[in-house]
């Protein structure tokens, strides 16, 4: 692993093995675009989604591909399920920042009010914030108003339930990966019993293989 990439980002979630159909492409095109001019487009770029969906895939994609094409830049990754104050110093000397699941991490208050002049001096130096969230921010509550104010400057891009077509596809592309061909009906029948959630089909997936 490149040693610019932090541990937590895996190098398997990169942008060409993400299925992308209408019901995530604007989320994958934002993030492809910010991969590429980090710091200069939709500053901060926010991907929101239930679980499953492909947040966390996207975010580490983003990561993946700055590193590559930026080996100079500090890429650091913080997960609100596990995010304490402290963290927060490291955050300061990034120049890409990758927050999964801010939500989870926004019911302490003091994190908060140490966020929001981080924000600031992040998207004011130029410096690219990544963010995933369950729901868009504005029905957030524990939200801090100053803070959704940051976080309206930027770009959000949500990513939706996938329809019964796609799901087969999903299965498809990814049984092919693995180097195994399931017949059609077969794949339909998984697709039809699992729900609108990427995870859960790979899951289902990897069973029946």
């Amino acid at each position: 692993m490149d040693q610019n990439i932090p541990e937590i980002v895996k190098t398997n979630y990169v942008f060409h093995n993400f299925f992308t159909g209408p019901n995530n492409r604007l989320a994958f095109s934002a993030a492809l675009k910010v991969s590429e001019e980090p710091g200069r487009v939709y500053n901060p770029l926010v991907i929101y989604g239930g679980v499953g969906l492909g947040k966390t895939h996207l975010l580490h994609a983003v990561g993946n591909a700055v590193a590559l094409s930026h080996p100079e830049y500090k890429i650091e990754m913080l997960a609100g399920s596990q995010l304490v104050v402290g963290d927060l110093a490291r955050a300061e000397q990034a120049d890409l920042l990758l927050f999964d699941d801010l939500h989870l991490g926004l019911h302490q208050r003091e994190v908060q009010v140490r966020l929001l002049p981080l924000f600031d001096r992040m998207i004011g130096s130029g410096r690219q914030i990544v963010i995933t969230t369950d729901t868009h921010p504005q029905k957030i509550e524990a939200l801090d108003p100053k803070l959704l104010s940051r976080l309206l400057g930027g770009v959000f891009a949500a990513l939706k339930e996938i329809e019964l077509r796609e799901k087969g596809l999903i299965l498809y592309k990814k049984a092919e990966a693995r180097g195994q061909k399931l017949p059609e009906d077969v794949l339909q029948m998984i697709a039809s019993r699992v729900s609108s959630n990427v995870r859960e089909l790979e899951g289902a997936l990897n069973r029946v293989l």
